[in-house]
């Protein structure tokens, strides 16, 4: 039996998967600035969701790849501390190309520290 208090998975209902999702929220959502990374915030009658999106003026493939995963790994470790009703875009910067691990899961706890204050 599987506890799911203790579940860290990425399941298919945490991620925005399709274009118009992310739109909605970029349209609509609130921005929140940070070093590397620029959120988009929308509150939502769903659990938290996030996408993440990392463009070309970044870097090349392997290089936003590398951002991606950073993100969804220090989102995916620290999603408990996120309040449940909002759906955020994660957008990378040009910066991004210097994110390291220990600076992704200090902007997903400052995210969920302004998420908090939203409410």
């Amino acid at each position: 039996m599987v506890d799911t208090t203790a579940d860290k998975r990425y399941r298919k209902s945490h991620r925005l998967r399709k274009r118009r999702e992310f739109l909605a929220i970029q349209g609509r959502g609130d921005k929140v600035h940070l070093k590397h990374l620029l959120a988009f915030i929308k509150r939502s009658d769903l659990a938290h969701r996030v996408g993440f999106t990392v463009s070309r003026k970044v870097g090349n493939a392997v290089e936003r790849n590398r951002i991606k995963r950073l993100l969804r790994e220090s989102w995916r470790l620290h999603r408990d501390t996120w309040p449940s009703g909002f759906e955020v875009v994660l957008v990378a910067k040009r910066s991004a190309s210097a994110l390291t691990f220990a600076t992704a899961c200090e902007h997903v706890l400052t995210l969920s520290k302004r998420l908090g204050r939203i409410r």
